[in-house]
């Protein structure tokens, strides 16, 4: 036998032991590598990638390396501005409590017509963990508290702008209105408005293969109402900039559009549906409410009431729909706690009317005190139109939000401007 061979061999096991070695530190880099630095803070492969997981995952598309290689840049953009906002909101010492996570986990379970287990358990069959999409809410959450904080002081709604909003609203019975769903993708810089546009175009191609628009909207929309899939509501002619009013107004239910230049940035709008507008008409508003009761001591003091109330709101903080706060109510062993059933708002004693007017529905009431024991109320449907001062209350909402979504653009952009942005893929 040749003595050279056993050498050989031994060299030959040395190369390919090296040569795996190399290959599995590669791997390990790509999956622990950086892929930016958003201010000295990393944004890792594994980041990047479990998040274009949960895209995949959540909008009804193939995972092929052609999509995921389709949605690298779109979601390490994305990345970076969560990063910005998560640091931003560190600043000002603003935190987010894990009841205030799992109750957007439910809306988001709730919007998906799914419990926050099946949601859950929906993930788990894709392969991604919970906290992937907790991430993205806490970011979202901590962002609308950081624009509020910043900006809300500045800003005045004034009882002239409600009026004549509610003006136009009765005017406008009898003409159409539209319920709309937006993408929106600001123009960061000018020399940018071809980048943009065409981020839009690949958007609105995902859609059309079968990603779903509101999974999109959250992901990558730049206006407020991301947090809720892109859902603008019903519109009528002349709410929106002309632009989007006259390109909703041209198309046919049920489309999507190209992507639409403003000032701002490039909108995507989706026409679910038309309707004839109503008006204000008269309040008929009913409520399908559930209570939790708990019972407090005989003659109780000061301190007992207190101690009572802090023990309803951790009781139901947990509370994401009606269904939960049923199994609640059941371990209170109270025959108050149960369905109250469908009611008319105007109906409802004062003190009650006051504390779910302006509930939203799977929203838990602050407890209150009642007879000899503390309630807390749920909305678990609301039908029929609403009072006159509801109205108002929601378009004096929706005006402050439509003007802490503009600052919250300028604000990100001034952000990214002066950020110390590092992209290594």
């Amino acid at each position: 036998m040749n003595p050279t061979l056993p050498r050989f061999f031994i060299s030959l096991s040395a190369v390919i032991l090296v040569m795996l070695a190399a290959v599995s530190a590669l791997r390990a880099q790509q999956t622990l590598g950086i892929a930016a630095v958003v201010n000295e803070q990393v944004i890792s492969f594994f980041d990047l990638q479990t998040r274009i997981n949960l895209l995949i995952g959540t909008s009804n598309q193939r995972n092929t390396p052609e999509n995921r290689q389709r949605y690298t840049g779109q979601v390490l953009n994305q990345l970076i501005d969560e990063r910005l906002q998560m640091q931003e909101a560190e600043r000002l010492d603003i935190l987010i409590s894990d009841k205030e996570l799992e109750r957007a986990y439910g809306n988001v379970a709730r919007s998906s017509k799914m419990t926050s287990q099946q949601l859950t358990a929906f993930l788990d069959s894709k392969g991604i963990e919970k906290e992937v999409l907790i991430g993205q809410l806490h970011a979202q959450i901590a962002w609308g508290r950081t624009v509020n904080r910043l900006f809300r002081s500045e800003i005045s709604i004034g009882n002239d702008e409600v009026d004549e909003i509610i003006a136009e609203i009765e005017k406008s019975k009898g003409q159409p209105e539209y319920l709309v769903g937006e993408i929106f993708i600001p123009i960061d810089r000018p020399e940018n408005i071809e980048k943009n546009r065409a981020a839009a175009n690949t958007i609105i191609s995902q859609i059309k293969g079968g990603a779903k628009f509101s999974v999109l909207a959250r992901n990558f929309s730049q206006s407020a109402t991301a947090a809720v899939g892109g859902d603008l509501g019903w519109v009528r002619r002349g709410q929106l900039v002309a632009e989007l009013d006259n390109a909703i107004a041209a198309m046919a239910d049920g489309t999507l559009s190209e992507p639409i230049k403003t000032s701002s940035g490039f909108y995507i709008l989706l026409k679910r549906r038309s309707r004839t507008g109503q008006g204000l008409g008269s309040s008929n508003e009913q409520v399908d409410l559930y209570q939790v009761y708990t019972t407090l001591p005989p003659e109780p003091t000061t301190a007992d009431i207190q101690a009572g109330m802090d023990a309803a709101a951790a009781l139901t903080a947990v509370a994401t729909n009606c269904d939960d706060m049923e199994a609640i109510g059941k371990r209170t062993n109270s025959p108050l706690s149960g369905r109250l059933g469908k009611v008319k708002t105007a109906s409802l004693p004062p003190q009650t009317r006051q504390l779910i007017e302006k509930l939203g529905r799977y929203e838990p009431s602050r407890p209150t005190r009642s007879g000899s024991g503390i309630i807390v109320l749920m909305v678990c449907e609301r039908e029929g139109k609403m009072s006159l001062s509801d109205v108002r209350d929601g378009i004096e909402k929706n005006l402050l939000n439509k003007r802490l979504d503009i600052l919250a653009r300028r604000h990100m952009r001034d952000l990214r401007r002066t950020a110390f942005l590092e992209i290594r893929i």
